[in-house]
């Protein structure tokens, strides 16, 4: 949809009009492409015939039970509900393979914590006052709160996938494909994170981030299907390509935001690797002032208008690098192309709209 120029100076960061809905013409997930979606996994919101769901959200309540003030926090999260991709991959996967419904459920449950634990710690470590469109755990409870909110609900992923099968294993890729991610999620921290910035060093840093987490369900049911070693880390790079390429939509929608607060975003790396020295120098200006002391709603939006020429390019470097992701004959191709094309005609729409503005 496009949205007028009046409309963007409603910006408030972290808020939902902060979204290239404003920007570009795109809003997340096309309803009409709800292959890849399905409903929030809270028990309340599920409906009765649904109990493959049901399950998997009572061996989540089950792990993270707790009391006082956590369990308080573990409830209001939750109740956010939430797209639920991975809870989709593992157990669409975990039937490709044939495992055991039981274990299925389980490892879509430990998939969908851990996922959810690192958006907990990611609404702190970026101050973000929503999370769905209400106000996030960290702006309810606290940074204090809501950092003890992520640790548990990680803790609780361990527990579930260390009474499955092939545990060893599992629990083994799980710490890998974690760790890849908060490796990646302090990478956007660093100093001199724009210095030298290339979309090279930005996928590199996004497989990290968001790539290792769309490994975790896929290469989990590879893991518990007692696939080879090799495989499963081959499986894990077309997935965290995949990942690379989700997190550039991602931030086509949330240019606005990012530019506010200086940081991490495909848009602008794309912006700055084309860019002459001047322009090239005052947008490194311009982010170190978002990083510092934050950037004005308004002139975040105005900001991020002038970057639309960089959007091709970025549209280019994500469709190639889905390309990649979906090169493999691997048994797990078909998930792989379908979340492809999803991703590619979401960037590419984004890219029409901003060519017909």
């Amino acid at each position: 949809m496009s949205v007028s120029i009046s409309r963007l100076v409603s910006y408030e960061p972290g808020s939902q009009t902060d979204r290239s809905t404003a920007l570009y013409g795109c809003r997340g997930w096309d309803p009409a492409l709800s292959a890849m979606e399905i409903d929030p996994v809270h028990p309340a919101s599920q409906s009765s015939g649904d109990q493959t769901l049901a399950a998997v959200a009572r061996v989540m309540d089950a792990a993270t039970s707790s009391e006082g003030l956590l369990e308080t926090a573990v409830n209001y999260h939750r109740e956010s509900g939430g797209v639920a991709w991975r809870v989709r991959l593992a157990l669409e996967r975990s039937a490709a393979f044939s495992i055991p419904h039981e274990n299925a459920v389980r490892l879509a449950a430990a998939c969908e914590l851990a996922h959810q634990a690192s958006i907990v710690h990611d609404d702190v470590q970026d101050r973000s006052s929503l999370r769905r469109s209400r106000a996030s755990a960290l702006d309810r409870f606290g940074a204090p709160v809501a950092i003890c909110l992520g640790d548990h609900l990680l803790v609780a992923a361990f527990a579930i996938i260390a009474d499955m099968p092939r545990c060893g294993p599992l629990v083994r890729f799980f710490a890998a494909c974690i760790g890849q991610a908060v490796a990646g999620q302090a990478d956007e921290f660093s100093p001199d994170l724009w210095q030298c910035m290339d979309l090279s060093r930005y996928r590199a840093m996004v497989e990290g981030k968001a790539g290792a987490m769309v490994a975790l369900p896929i290469g989990g049911a590879l893991v518990l299907a007692g696939s080879p070693k090799g495989e499963v880390e081959a499986v894990g790079r077309a997935a965290k390509a995949l990942g690379a390429a989700y997190q550039a939509s991602d931030d086509v929608e949330d240019i606005a935001s990012d530019l506010a607060r200086g940081t991490l975003n495909g848009l602008v790396v794309a912006a700055l690797q084309s860019q002459a020295p001047p322009e090239r120098h005052a947008l490194l200006r311009l982010l170190e002032r978002g990083r510092q002391h934050g950037l004005p709603p308004a002139e975040a939006v105005v900001q991020a208008q002038r970057l639309r020429p960089s959007l091709p390019a970025l549209v280019g470097w994500a469709n190639g690098v889905l390309a990649e992701a979906t090169a493999s004959h691997h048994a797990v191709a078909p998930v792989l192309s379908q979340a492809a094309a999803l991703l590619a005609d979401k960037l590419n729409r984004a890219l029409a709209v901003s060519h017909a503005a």
